[in-house]
């Protein structure tokens, strides 16, 4: 229970800032558009309507692109730390256009020129700062499924192209991972330790005594390790559908996707 109520945190967690940037973006493609449509401005200094529908219809693009990622971010493998930074890399290119355009600003009323009407080229600067801000978080954020590649060597999960049921599996196991790259580097070995085996099951006490035993991520105190299992991981990974425990036998077996204990099988021992 305190698990599901934990994931359920965590993903409000994940959508609030990508629900931010989502709104962020309709104010912007709303102001942006209203402009476009019926401003006083463009009455009187009338432009070629060709070139006024492109306007629209790009900042249509701009303003329905970001939402739709925003949506798409939210369900994807980022943890909730990375989207935030994400959001923050939008925040920082809305900024960093209007700053653009103030200079621009600036430029004309030193040049007494004339070379942008003053609040659509904010409105339409910012648009297209949030999309660049946007791109930028999101080349520079790696996904946990990018983590899960470089977790603990020859250990990791290399997710490959293959059936929509591994991967759901894969992403369903990532969900499991903390911050904290020592804890998801924990849940991976007691996965693995289970689907090592020739029936995917264990004694509770074997699988402590294993990890204990062996030069892993855990410590080498039996007791701590079995106590460690019982109150995080095992729970964890049973909320997330990947172990089931046998409480008569006290054993935990893996019940998660076939294609992903296989894939677990493959890779080289530490």
């Amino acid at each position: 229970m305190a698990t599901s109520w934990t994931r359920e945190l965590e993903n409000t967690s994940r959508e609030f800032p990508m629900g931010l940037l989502a709104v962020v973006s309709v104010a912007l493609g709303v102001v942006t558009l209203a402009y476009l449509i019926d401003h006083q401005y463009l009455i009187d200094h009338p432009y070629s309507p060709l070139v006024r529908r492109a306007e629209i219809i790009g900042v249509v693009g701009l303003s329905g692109g970001v939402t739709v990622s925003a949506y798409r971010l939210a369900k994807s493998e980022y943890a909730a730390a990375d989207l935030w930074a994400i959001f923050g890399w939008s925040v920082a290119g809305v900024l960093g256009a209007v700053g653009v355009a103030g200079g621009i600003y600036l430029h004309q009323v030193v040049k007494h020129g004339e070379l942008a009407e003053l609040m659509f080229m904010f409105e339409e600067l910012a648009l297209i700062g949030l999309v660049a801000g946007l791109g930028f978080g999101v080349a520079n954020r790696p996904t946990n499924l990018d983590r899960a590649a470089v977790i603990n060597g020859d250990r990791s999960v290399r997710v490959e192209k293959g059936t929509r049921e591994q991967h759901q599996h894969v992403r369903a196991l990532v969900t499991t991972l903390s911050d904290d790259s020592r804890e998801a580097e924990r849940r991976f070995a007691v996965i693995k330790e289970i689907v090592d085996t020739t029936t995917r099951e264990l004694p509770f006490p074997a699988i402590a005594a294993k990890l204990a035993d062996e030069e892993s991520v855990f410590p080498d105190d039996r007791q701590a390790v079995a106590q460690s299992l019982e109150a995080h991981h095992v729970p964890a990974l049973v909320d997330a559908g990947f172990l089931a425990v046998n409480a008569d036998a006290e054993t935990i077996e893996y019940v998660g996707s076939p294609e992903l204990a296989e894939q677990l099988s493959r890779e080289a021992p530490e």
